[in-house]
């Protein structure tokens, strides 16, 4: 159920819809309301609660029903409901839709799930026990030897007004009495009521609406219901409880007094809608805080945040969880709890299920099992039976293999394996001889643990193995293992086939055997050419292979893969773009995408370009930036600047950027914005100044495109790189020195700048005079 507010004055705002005079609406008006119902997906329910709430006429409510039910405004609105939640959405016509509050908190898909719905059934029959009250619309009927139908409400005095009968009041009469009431009345002008030989039914037209009240939900407010509207009904409508609100302690207030306690756990759990209750006009609905949450993580049935009264122990817990899982570890469970200064680690045991009182904020964790067994042994290989068997008691080696049905004709009884996990998890290996095992030494026929796996060889295993190696343009290049008789079509089938660049041509090298090394000594190989011509079939299935041979299927001399760069930032069609041929540039690339955009920074181009050995754009500092002056491009395309793309490159066009950024040794590294001819000293100055660290000789510049230029020094002077916009300004830390300067290091350095005063001093003299 949704709650609208609006952020704009629209038809069905509370200002437009309640001086709504619906005989004076224009089709187009109609059209407008039509199209802000769908937009926002209301149910004829939804748009009847809405339309009174805002203080729309009864009257002008049914005459706009009519006109909107003829358009088929509602039409098919309850199936087609948006299933997911986001808990606020925006339409193009500004209003937001609020939805319930939804979170892992057990409960609060009752409120989230649209399919669930507790709105009163209109059209159902009318409970004997409904109570009449002031708006209530009733159909009277008399039929048989007299007839008269009258539609007729219940007015503010209580009273109906049936035309020659006249005033009856029905107020706070249910229906059952209500129908005597009216017999006696109404037969005292039709006499044959009185005889039976007519009848009189009472059926409900139109129910009235009663104002509710509901606090401390997701949406507080007045809401006016259907009167026969109930407890869900009215805490779907506001949401449910708020982020802080409790779904166990939920009360009914009526004339000030309270008159059921709710707890919504009684239905979420057992089913029990006793609580669910009718309401009646001025009713109240308060929602109180909840005390204790607590959240179950892990091998539960229902993981989550529940929430428990103050009664409750951790086996009501479980109840709410609906159990362990089939793989829970049920013997103790880690919990996380609060302490007045900290966290605190607990190992709650199975025998304190029943006594612990859990505390909000607690976080239990209820581990898998161990994927191992308690009795497990195995055995594989040469038994007849190989496959798991419990542990039961004391099992040695030949107990093991007469679970399995015993050996089989070609076991190998020299030697057997067996694989153990010792008590801290490492890895055993036993060598068995079965032989021994079988005559009764105790040496070989061991004591078994649990997870032993005995693993018993055939004399067919420990025959020479033998393989054939794939390689190239194959689609699962490899070692296959040899059969007897296999072709090399058989082997290019297993090996998934060849790929699309394979050639037609496929060369198999054979290793040759020792006689034939000794009567030609200048050969260890012989090479076969298979040519592809017809099918594969046909032009590799007479060719046997022999053991160790190597098969490489070639690529073909002018196949290329088509391969691709990315462009990202401002460009007009941002996206991937096969490149056309080995020699495509970066201006081509960008054309193709349609040009820069407006915002686009043309100094801050640059490309990402990947390792050519490991293209994986996830790898770690596997790739480098290459600095691109679009400018010079744009000015001349045959510029060296218009450099060559390579597969995978990244081009990246960045917004411009007015700011410059200050880190390094500073005293408070920032950004700052641009400005016109200023230095670096400006920057600098606008980050606190340096620090004690700084090396000032040593501050570089990075470009937006990546482009680094470093300070030039010459003697004593610093000529520092020009700023531009989205620059980096980076002051390095200052090296230590190995070597200090000595003395007489420091006296020759200023001699020599002695010497270059004078020579300084003496040109600007013979500047003067000239």
């Amino acid at each position: 159920m949704n709650i609208f507010i609006y952020s704009q004055q629209r038809y069905l705002s509370s200002q437009k819809i309640s001086t709504l005079n619906v005989e004076q609406l224009s089709e187009e008006e109609l059209l407008q309301i039509i199209h802000e119902i769908r937009k926002l997906n209301l149910t004829l329910y939804e748009f009847e609660n809405l339309a009174q709430s805002n203080g729309m006429k009864v009257e002008e409510l049914d005459k706009l029903k009519i006109k909107l039910e003829k358009k088929n405004a509602f039409t098919n609105f309850e199936t087609n409901k948006n299933v997911q939640n986001p808990e606020i959405k925006k339409d193009s016509n500004q209003f937001e839709i609020r939805k319930p509050f939804f979170s892992d908190i057990f409960g609060s898909e009752f409120f989230a799930n649209d399919l669930l719905k507790f709105e009163p059934n209109q059209n159902a029959p009318v409970p004997e026990n409904y109570i009449l009250g002031v708006g209530d619309e009733l159909f009277i009927n008399v039929y048989g030897m007299q007839m008269m139908s009258h539609t007729v409400k219940i007015n503010q005095n209580g009273k109906i007004e049936i035309p020659i009968v006249g005033e009856i009041f029905l107020n706070g009469v249910n229906i059952e009495a209500s129908k005597t009431i009216l017999k006696q009345k109404i037969g005292q002008v039709y006499k044959t009521l009185l005889n039976n030989q007519s009848q009189l039914s009472l059926t409900i037209s139109k129910f009235r609406t009663i104002q509710v009240t509901v606090i401390g939900a997701k949406n507080p407010g007045n809401y006016q219901l259907s009167s026969l509207s109930t407890v869900f009904n009215a805490l779907q409508i506001s949401g449910g409880p708020s982020e802080n609100g409790s779904f166990r302690k939920i009360g009914l207030y009526r004339n000030n007094k309270k008159i059921k306690d709710i707890d919504l756990y009684r239905f979420l759990v057992h089913g029990d809608q006793s609580d669910n209750i009718n309401l009646k006009d001025n009713d109240l609905i308060k929602i109180e805080v909840y005390e204790n949450r607590i959240k179950m993580e892990g091998e539960v049935k229902r993981a989550g945040t529940f929430e428990l009264l103050s009664n409750e122990n951790f086996s009501d817990l479980l109840t709410y969880c609906s159990g362990f899982k089939e793989d829970a570890y049920k013997s103790k469970i880690k919990l996380k709890t609060y302490t007045e200064k900290e966290q605190k680690i607990i190992t709650l045991q199975s025998n304190d299920y029943a006594t612990y009182v859990p505390k909000t904020g607690d976080v239990f964790k209820i581990s898998k099992l161990l994927d191992r067994f308690e009795n497990r042994v195995s055995i594989e290989g040469a038994v007849f039976r190989p496959e798991e068997y419990a542990l039961n008691n004391e099992i040695r080696v030949t107990d093991l293999i007469k679970l399995a049905d015993g050996l089989t004709e070609n076991a190998y009884l020299d030697q057997a394996i067996l694989f153990r996990k010792k008590e801290d998890f490492t890895d055993e290996v036993l060598s068995i001889n079965l032989s021994k095992a079988i005559a009764g030494d105790p040496s070989h026929n061991i004591v078994l643990k649990k997870e032993d796996n005995l693993k018993i060889f055939s004399l067919n295993e420990l025959k020479e193995i033998h393989s054939v190696q794939i390689e190239g343009e194959i689609q699962k290049p490899g070692n296959f293992l040899h059969v007897e008789g296999i072709s090399l079509y058989h082997l290019i089938l297993q090996a998934g086939g060849l790929k699309e660049g394979a050639s037609n041509k496929i060369e198999i090298s054979r290793q040759m055997k020792s006689d034939e090394l000794m009567n030609d000594k200048s050969s260890f190989s012989e090479i076969f050419n298979i040519e592809i011509t017809n099918s594969l079939e046909e032009s590799c299935k007479s060719f046997i292979l022999q053991p160790n041979d190597i098969v490489k299927i070639r690529k073909k001399p002018i196949f290329e893969e088509q391969n691709q760069v990315k462009i990202n930032g401002c460009v007009n069609y941002p996206g991937n773009y096969t490149i056309k041929n080995n020699k495509e540039k970066i201006f081509e690339v960008i054309e193709r995408a349609g040009g820069l955009r407006p915002d686009a920074d043309i100094q801050s181009i640059k490309i990402k370009r990947f390792n050519k050995l490991n293209s994986d754009s996830t790898a770690k500092a596997n790739f480098v930036y290459v600095p691109v002056n679009f400018k010079k491009i744009v000015k001349n395309p045959h510029s060296k600047q218009n450099i060559i793309l390579y597969p995978n490159d990244e081009i990246i066009v960045s917004k411009f950027n007015d700011v410059v950024k200050i880190l390094g040794e500073v005293n408070v590294p920032t950004e700052v914005p641009f400005l016109k001819n200023k230095s670096v000293r400006h920057y600098i100055n606008s980050a606190g100044g340096f620090n004690t660290n700084k090396s000032k000789k040593n501050i570089y510049v990075v470009y937006s495109n990546g482009y680094a230029s470093r300070t030039k020094n010459w003697i004593i002077f610093n000529h520092f790189p020009k700023i531009k916009p989205g620059c980096e300004i980076i002051v390095p830390e200052k090296r230590e020195k190995l070597n200090k300067t000595t003395t007489g290091e420091l006296i020759a350095i200023s001699s020599l700048l002695g010497s270059f005063a004078g020579i300084a001093i003496a040109v600007l003299n013979f500047t003067s005079k000239n």
